[in-house]
């Protein structure tokens, strides 16, 4: 298990109360069997070893909200590790379903803009067979969202889609992204696009390591 260097900062709350407007809030993969423990997995990239990393949660309906950091050892290994997640709202973020529930994994610090992520798992350590990576996202108001994969032959666009729960407070967009079509051992860039009632809006652009 890699420790967190510091204390979770978290809130649960009666209203939302959003820290900050972030376009992508989580990036995720579907767990097979999910368990009744509020377990954080990942598979962390090579290049992460020795490097700081700031983890987020949020709920969709941004009632719970939380961080911390924790420094991946420089010997990482390979595998999924478990990352120390010592929430004290367990039942309340267990009462929810897989896709009311966001986590950030970056690699950084909290206080960067955290570009670079890897996608966490929630209450299991067992990825799904349907090999998808789930990027969450913050429309922002958007009508439309959509992403665009970096490929050596070009590059591809996904369209996103709105979760079965409807739009909520923290995200209101699912990019399903292949993991057969991302890049192996190194990041992938994938823009993300907004467009709202015609206007494209200002991407926003992040590497994802597979």
């Amino acid at each position: 298990m890699i420790h967190a260097s510091g204390d979770l900062d978290e809130q649960l709350t009666a209203a939302a109360e959003v820290s900050a407007p972030r376009i992508v809030v989580g990036v995720m993969l579907d767990t097979e069997d999910p368990g009744d423990e509020p377990l954080v997995a990942v598979t962390l990239p090579a290049a992460w070893g020795g490097a700081p990393v700031c983890a987020r949660f949020v709920s969709a309906e941004a009632l719970y909200e939380a961080r911390t950091e924790y420094e991946v050892p420089g010997d990482l290994g390979t595998g999924t590790a478990l990352l120390e997640f010592a929430t004290r709202h367990a039942d309340a973020l267990l009462a929810l379903h897989a896709e009311e529930f966001a986590i950030a994994l970056s690699r950084g610090r909290c206080a960067d803009a955290g570009t670079e992520f890897a996608a966490a798992l929630w209450r299991s350590v067992d990825p799904s067979a349907d090999d998808e990576v789930r990027v969450l996202v913050n429309g922002l108001g958007a009508t439309e969202v959509y992403a665009w994969v970096a490929a050596p032959d070009g590059g591809f666009d996904i369209s996103c889609r709105i979760p079965p729960n409807g739009s909520a407070v923290a995200f209101d967009h699912v990019c399903a992204l292949p993991r057969d079509q991302l890049a192996v051992g190194e990041a992938t860039q994938i823009e993300i696009n907004r467009i709202s009632f015609g206007a494209p809006q200002r991407p926003e652009i992040i590497k994802l390591w597979n």
